[in-house]
């Protein structure tokens, strides 16, 4: 469902990928030792409004109203994250992968 005919540009967030690959490393491992870490996979899906500004799709977390974020979440078992990006955003937006491209 694209808004208005409109077409969405995304990028795969790569910091909420590879926060799982840095967390393994010592100086992550002591600083966060005590936190869990998870594999997600999520786009930050955008649009170029009028001039230079850039409107987020963000989702406003139900466990923390307040909290927004981009659509994400878990990776299963023998899903590449790219994969559980384009899942998630699918089923937490209804957006399909026609509705949004590659930025």
């Amino acid at each position: 469902m694209a808004v208005n005919g409109e077409i969405f540009n995304s990028f795969v967030v790569l910091a909420l990928l590879a926060f799982t690959s840095l967390a393994s490393g010592s100086v992550l491992k002591n600083i966060q030792a005590k936190q869990k870490v998870e594999d997600i996979g999520g786009f930050v899906i955008f649009r170029k409004l009028a001039g230079s500004k850039l409107e987020y799709l963000l989702l406003e977390k139900k466990s923390e109203p307040g909290d927004w974020s981009p659509p994400k979440g878990h990776i299963e078992d023998n899903e590449i994250p790219v994969n559980a990006a384009y899942r998630e955003t699918r089923e937490e937006t209804g957006l399909l992968p026609q509705h949004y491209r590659p930025y």
